[in-house]
């Protein structure tokens, strides 16, 4: 998929990552967020990008969504 066809582009990977996150939320697929979340956030060159900082912001709120 995305993913891996642009892993050695992290900025543009941790674009796709953050995006398929938001429209799991939208779609009411907060466990399906957070665990493509966690898979961005996984690897330290896309943790430490913006979108990475916007990742946790959108993990922390999902993750108090019970």
């Amino acid at each position: 998929g995305v993913y891996v066809r642009y892993q050695a582009f992290d900025v543009w990977a941790a674009r796709a990552y953050l995006q398929s996150a938001i429209c799991l939320e939208k779609a009411h697929k907060p466990a399906e967020a957070l665990r493509t979340l966690d898979e961005m956030l996984a690897r330290k060159e896309r943790a430490e990008l913006p979108e990475g900082a916007e990742a946790r912001k959108m993990r922390e709120r999902l993750g108090k969504v019970k």
